[in-house]
């Protein structure tokens, strides 16, 4: 009996607030305030016509696409479809420089030139395992996209051993960036806790008029939007790096290569940008490479198209680097898998 009174007055308590709830929803609605959050996202790209949209990422490329030498395999990406008997899978992702933006080879790009390297290297040392790097660099895209990329498209593809990560160049606030987008669809691993939100909790005109409210309080309370980018940067880059982690992914963070001497607002950023993904890689567990200095070194060699993108030799630079980082750890799965393979 008590038990049972206990629950009535929980009721009766709960029931005033509820009914307030209801009046304030029916209210929001009939003033049409706090409409369900659809409007298209203000991602920018360059190579549009490479792109469809997408409600993770705002946008991403068209699986099989075909333009010239861009050729994209069924998940949209500038590839040949995934090497189902690959032993070792190698994680390329990126923006535009991963993509290979104005190499027309895609086989010069830095992800096909380290498979290539490490395939011979595992070759020459008497093991037939087979490495599949596979080029995810999306032209154009932020930090936000390409966990968002990882989350609900590249994580349940395949076990990856390695991933290398490089984001940086179009973290720029109403330009490449939707920043309040980016914000409002926080990602979310648990898919049953994003489910809730976007098809339960964003059907309330009472959620949504609080959520606009709260978000764009945020973007206008930061003088400087750079500032705000540069906090949601570090946290989506981290919760990328931390997600391929936890799935047993060795995860190698690639500073943003800036052309030297370059002096441009937007390099001086990169550079604030390479202390914050170091600092990522140290607090994370993450391995750091940094070629500028070789970058430098290597001026008189290496053609830049623009401020952002290097030719083929950079490239070739950034996979041979790359290789020597990787190719032993790939030596030593080879002996692992070789081992196991031989138990009776």
């Amino acid at each position: 009996m008590r038990s049972r009174s206990i629950f009535k007055t929980v009721i009766f308590s709960l029931l005033p607030t509820v009914l307030l709830l209801v009046v304030i929803e029916g209210v929001l609605s009939l003033f049409g305030i706090g409409q369900p959050f659809i409007r298209e996202p203000r991602f920018w790209s360059g190579a549009m016509k490479l792109m469809q949209p997408d409600k993770y990422t705002g946008y991403r490329m068209k699986p099989k696409y075909s333009d010239g030498p861009v050729q994209l395999n069924s998940i949209g990406l500038r590839d040949d479809e995934l090497n189902q008997k690959a032993d070792i899978r190698i994680l390329s992702m990126g923006d535009s420089c991963a993509f290979g933006w104005l190499i027309d080879d895609v086989r010069q790009t830095y992800a096909k030139r380290l498979q290539q390297s490490l395939n011979e290297g595992i070759n020459k040392a008497g093991f037939s395992t087979q490495v599949n790097v596979v080029n995810a660099g999306i032209p154009s895209f932020t930090a936000y996209q390409g966990l968002e990329l990882y989350l609900n498209y590249l994580e349940p593809l395949a076990r990856w051993d390695f991933m290398l990560v490089s984001f940086g160049w179009n973290e720029n606030p109403d330009v490449e960036l939707d920043l309040e987008f980016s914000m409002r669809n926080v990602p979310v691993e648990n898919r049953i806790v994003r489910s809730l939100r976007d098809n339960v909790a964003r059907r309330l005109h009472l959620y949504n008029a609080m959520e606009s409210l709260w978000y764009r309080h945020l973007v206008k309370s930061v003088a400087d939007p750079y500032l705000r980018a540069q906090v949601q940067y570090e946290k989506h880059y981290t919760q990328l790096v931390r997600s391929a982690r936890q799935n047993g992914t060795r995860v190698v963070i690639m500073a943003v290569i800036i052309p030297p001497d370059a002096q441009h607002a937007l390099a001086k950023r990169m550079r604030v940008f390479n202390d914050i993904t170091r600092g990522i890689a140290e607090r994370e567990g993450a391995l750091w490479l940094d070629l500028n200095k070789e970058f430098v070194n290597l001026s008189r060699s290496i053609r830049w198209f623009d401020d952002f993108h290097y030719d083929d030799k950079g490239h070739e630079t950034v996979a041979r680097s790359l290789n020597a980082i990787l190719l032993q750890p790939c030596l030593e799965k080879s002996s692992a898998n070789m081992h196991v393979r031989s138990k009776p």
